[in-house]
């Protein structure tokens, strides 16, 4: 059993902010609070960066497309805000402990809010953090892709060495 994966990939991204940016929002589905996401019914994710910003996480680059004619066609007072993140998606048991060990912020506690948005750091890299069961999704800059890829499977790879070899001690 795989204690923790960690999967690493382009993150299909639209970004948009301005004054009417959440009269927008409101259009394409559930609008969520500040600091959280809702999933839209095509499974992209809707990121509320504040009370203004919005980031929509798109399953695919169709989708994306999707949604980039939308925010095209939308009224004066939503501005698009450029996004070329990288993705890498963290799952398995032992992914808070993977956490602990690299997020400046408890991401994995157990009183952390349900679709909660995070804009913290991980191996001293700034992200954008959304939890998801037990897993969690990090949107960076693509130039930090090589360093978060080798430092996270790296940690990884000893988390799922130790679960093997008698499990990790999670003293919840």
């Amino acid at each position: 059993m795989t204690a923790v994966s960690v999967s690493l990939g382009a993150a299909e991204c639209l970004g948009f902010k301005g004054p009417q940016a959440t009269a927008f929002a409101a259009t394409l589905g559930p609008l969520p609070e500040p600091n959280h996401w809702v999933a839209l019914a095509d499974g992209t994710h809707l990121l509320r960066l504040g009370h203004n910003e919005y980031l929509l996480d798109a399953a695919d680059a169709a989708a994306l497309a999707t949604w980039r004619g939308r925010l095209s066609a939308a009224r004066a007072g939503v501005v698009e805000v450029l996004h070329q993140d990288t993705a890498v998606d963290l799952s398995g048991p032992a992914v808070r402990e993977l956490l602990r060990q690299t997020c400046a912020l408890d991401l994995a506690a157990p009183l952390a809010p349900l679709h909660a948005v995070t804009m913290t750091q991980v191996i001293g890299v700034a992200v954008v953090a959304t939890m998801h069961g037990d897993g969690v999704r990090l949107r960076f800059d693509p130039s930090w892709a090589h360093y978060m890829a080798h430092e996270l499977q790296a940690i990884a790879a000893e988390l799922n060495r130790t679960k093997r070899n008698g499990g990790l001690h999670d003293p919840r």
